[in-house]
């Protein structure tokens, strides 16, 4: 299994969404750096975490980097109790994603079809937003991307498609 070093972090990767989010961070910040500068900016100061699938990846922006750590999801212990609160939750699976990168779904057509779950301050959620504009923006012009998302296409998927919604 290949490992991620990213911000100072090492994590096995299982070829999973948070592995393509951080994979693609990473692509970003080299190719696209000033879309990558755009989105640390929106997002400075905060503490984002992505629930994708069974991986969590914590992501805590800096005003021209940000810090990643990828856990599993594990159940709340006493010490994670204590940890402050993320200003923004993301909560989705591998298909939104794609959606979201695809450009088939917006943020907030995601959130509607019940294919993501966000929580957060509606200050956090509005730069949350901005911060994924530039995200996709800086992504759609990088040449390393289409190779990234073929990649993470092409991998099978671990766990099923997550619905949120009580719709059938």
């Amino acid at each position: 299994m290949s490992e991620l070093v990213f911000g100072g972090v090492t994590a096995l990767t299982p070829d999973g969404p948070a592995d393509f989010v951080a994979r693609s961070l990473g692509v970003l910040r080299e190719q696209q750096p000033d879309a990558f500068g755009r989105m640390c900016g929106c997002l400075e100061g905060r503490h984002v975490r992505l629930r994708l699938a069974e991986d969590v990846l914590d992501l805590r922006f800096h005003s021209d980097d940000v810090d990643l750590r990828p856990t599993r999801s594990v159940p709340l212990s006493p010490q994670r109790a204590l940890e402050p609160a993320p200003s923004v939750e993301v909560t989705t699976d591998r298909r939104a994603i794609l959606a979201l990168v695809d450009g088939t779904h917006t943020l907030m057509s995601a959130v509607m079809a019940d294919e993501l779950i966000l929580r957060g301050s509606v200050d956090g959620l509005l730069a949350f937003h901005d911060g994924l504009g530039f995200y996709l923006h800086g992504a759609v012009r990088s040449l390393g991307f289409p190779g990234l998302l073929h990649a993470f296409r092409a991998a099978p998927a671990a766990t099923p498609i997550l619905r949120f919604g009580s719709h059938p």
